[in-house]
Order: C-alpha cells, then structure tokens, then sequence
C-alpha cells in the first residue's frame, strides 16, 4: 500500500484538507484499488484525562483503478485523483466515486504533479525500454499533449 500526503511528499498528493475536507487516499497494488478515507480524531478518555487525539480513519469508498496503482495525485480543485497505473493513468471523480477517464502511458508511470491551476497534469515515468518519459496531459480533454522523453531514464524527488 502506498499512502501519500498533500505536503509536499514524495510520492504524490493524497490528502485532501481544503475547506474542511478530510480525506485521505491510498492505492493498493494488488487490489488494483484506490480507497478514500475520512479522517478524524478520536473522542473519549485518556490517561491524561484531555480525551484521545489519536487519527481515526473509516474508509468510505473503493474505486477499481486496474492494475498495479503507484501514486495518487489531487487536482488543485480537488475534484479529481489521478493514479498511475501499469501503462494508464486513472482520473477517478471524487464527486461520484469512480473512473470517468482512462489516460494512455507509452511505458509504466510512476509519478503525478499538476500545474498551479489545474490545466496540465505531469505524469513521469519509464518507457518499456527503460528511458524516461514524461507525458504532459490536458486536464480538460484527458489527453496526451505532449511526451518528453528523457534518454537513461529519470529519477523524480
């Protein structure tokens, strides 16, 4: 399972606390899933007698997102995850709870970071030949723009 946070992580944005949202999401390899949890902290006694602070997380959803999901990434909106899959990026609505795109990769992406409005999502990754690539996607249209391929292969922090 790979869990990822809205900080400035390494592997993604994958918590949501913008106007009072609370929610996390992690992808699962090998259920091929991304789950949405909320998250709260608990209520009740502790032994310093100012309750239990402890993070309680409920998952509230499950999204089938094919196979083997890597990162997370938010849109700055917040309306929609991106996950890099084997050879795909899937755009789940987080409105709705499901894959409303399928994006194509030209290798195995790994990684997800958008443009400060929205507008590009950059999706890194290798191609079958192990070179680097990263694939620049028009969020409005869910499409490949344009690829930069990178010869050797690439490492993103």
């Amino acid at each position: 399972m790979m869990v990822s946070g809205r900080s400035k992580g390494r592997h993604g944005n994958g918590v949501d606390n913008r106007a009072g949202r609370k929610r996390l999401l992690f992808s699962c390899a090998l259920a091929g899933a991304l789950s949405l949890a909320s998250t709260g902290c608990g209520s009740g006694g502790s032994e310093h007698g100012k309750g239990d602070a402890a993070p309680r997380l409920k998952v509230i959803a499950k999204v089938d997102v094919g196979k083997v999901p890597k990162s997370v990434a938010i849109t700055p909106d917040g309306r929609y995850a991106y996950t890099a899959g084997q050879q795909d990026v899937s755009v789940v609505d987080l409105t709705q709870n499901k894959v409303t795109a399928t994006v194509p990769f030209s290798g195995n992406p790994a990684f997800i970071r958008f443009s400060p409005q929205g507008h590009q999502a950059y999706v890194a990754g290798n191609t079958d030949l192990q070179d680097g690539l990263v694939a620049i996607v028009d969020t409005a249209t869910r499409t490949v723009s344009a690829n930069i391929g990178v010869e050797g292969g690439l490492s993103v922090t």
